[in-house]
């Protein structure tokens, strides 16, 4: 597991390197295909898919780090479009890299989102993930930090041959940022980039109960509240608002990082899977607060 550990770590540092180097707002670093769940790859690589992608689901995260949370939201994904198989991203945002990234640098976040695609994998071939079939995995970073940004960066990068509808995952708290004026620069910035990222994608929006977001109720109604706030009408039938499910339900990077710093490990493996627990013991991750 050591020597694994630092291959990987080799790679995608070298990886991360000459995409930082390049001027692409968008890459795919590496790939997992389902009969590769159980495998622990020693030569990573990105692959292209053979045939039109149908459909996207992005799940797009700090991954600081990846959590069942994660997992279960990309495999409840699958379900929407059982016909077809799904092609998973998970996309991390290193558009702030010539900073120090705390607490895990960026290298390292994506080690752990490795074991997180062969996780998904896993899981959905043992038949405890959604209902739908999973093409492939991807790991890929971008320089893009809004949604819009990323969904175009997504599609003219020519990686996904026949791109059709995207679909970005995200909790409560990312649709209240996506749809507030302020981060357009007003009501009409905000309509010149969320029409085409509704023209082109989808978001699925997983409800958080408690706390400062209300119910399910008051979520739910959230959306109707924002008529006449710039909100589109036409936006609501390409947002769909789903209820968190299984064990996973309250885990969050926040929750998983002050339990490490605190020595509370005992169930850290039900809360991030199995390589993204031995990940962080070997590399002793989040002690520090």
């Amino acid at each position: 597991m050591a020597a694994r550990n630092k291959h990987l770590l080799a790679f995608f540092s070298r990886s991360l390197n000459n995409f930082q180097s390049s001027s692409s707002p968008f890459q795919i670093l590496c790939t997992l295909l389902p009969h590769e769940a159980q495998q622990q790859i020693d030569s990573p690589r990105p692959l292209p898919p053979s045939q039109p992608v149908p459909h996207l689901t992005i799940l797009d995260s700090s991954f600081n780090p990846p959590t069942a949370a994660h997992r279960d939201m990309a495999l409840s994904a699958t379900t929407t479009s059982p016909s077809s198989p799904s092609r998973i991203l998970l996309l991390l945002a290193v558009q702030n890299a010539d900073k120090a990234p705390r607490p895990a640098p960026f290298e390292l976040r994506l080690c752990m989102m490795e074991a997180l695609a062969r996780e998904i994998l896993l899981h959905h071939h043992d038949g405890t993930g959604g209902g739908g079939s999973v093409a492939a995995v991807d790991v890929g970073v971008t320089t893009r930090p809004y949604f819009h940004d990323k969904a175009l960066a997504v599609r003219e990068s020519g990686f996904y041959a026949g791109l059709g509808d995207m679909t970005f995952l995200a909790g409560f708290d990312t649709l209240i940022r996506v749809l507030n004026p302020r981060y357009y620069g007003g009501e009409r910035g905000m309509a010149e980039a969320l029409d085409p990222f509704f023209g082109m994608s989808k978001l699925r929006v997983t409800m958080r109960p408690g706390g400062d977001w209300g119910g399910v109720e008051e979520q739910e109604g959230y959306l109707g509240g924002l008529q006449g706030g710039g909100f589109r009408t036409e936006w609501s039938g390409r947002i769909e608002m789903v209820e968190g499910s299984g064990g996973s339900v309250g885990v969050s990077s926040s929750k998983v990082r002050e339990l490490v710093s605190q020595g509370k490990t005992q169930d850290l493996e039900s809360l991030v899977g199995r390589d993204v627990e031995q990940f962080i013991r070997a590399e002793e991750l989040y002690k520090e607060g």
